[in-house]
């Protein structure tokens, strides 16, 4: 999967210069300091149990009653991996449209047992990046981006990174 060193570099806080939040002002400083508390919480295991991280692909669906059915269905799977699956974290491939009911539901979960997930967006086309980063400040729950690096390519050696 991924290491808690590879997140922390592709971590990117999804807000703008100040978020309010029920009449309190929260600085970028404040909230990426929440997303890496968040994180490191959910990639740490005090008692070196294996973690659970699972990576999700919500694929854009072609079909328009696919399309009617898919928040309905990424909220139900959100919860199951939440409370059945006792994940710690959730990485999610796919548009920021099929993450919004994903978030939410995380966040609707909030001073529940068990509380909400930090999910991590996987971003895959680097051509619609700051689309996507725009769309993403208005979606609950994401606390991190992951960037495709290299153009995804496995990296074998310094040398072959600096070839390219």
């Amino acid at each position: 999967m991924y290491s808690s060193n590879s997140i922390a570099a592709s971590l990117l806080l999804l807000s703008s210069q100040y978020t309010v939040v029920h009449s309190l002002s929260i600085t970028e400083s404040s909230r990426a300091q929440t997303a890496r508390s968040r994180l490191t919480e959910a990639f740490r295991s005090p008692s070196k149990k294996l973690t659970l991280h699972p990576e999700l692909v919500l694929p854009e669906p072609s079909d328009p009653t696919a399309l009617l059915l898919r928040a309905s269905e990424v909220t139900k799977l959100s919860e199951t991996i939440r409370t059945r699956a006792k994940a710690n974290a959730i990485f999610v491939e796919g548009t920021v449209d099929a993450l919004a009911p994903m978030g939410k539901e995380q966040e609707d979960a909030r001073g529940n047992f068990p509380g909400p997930l930090p999910i991590v967006f996987s971003c895959v086309d680097e051509a619609s990046l700051s689309d996507s980063l725009e769309q993403l400040a208005d979606v609950e729950g994401v606390e991190g981006v992951m960037i495709p690096f290299f153009g995804g390519k496995e990296i074998d050696s310094v040398e072959s990174y600096l070839e390219e």
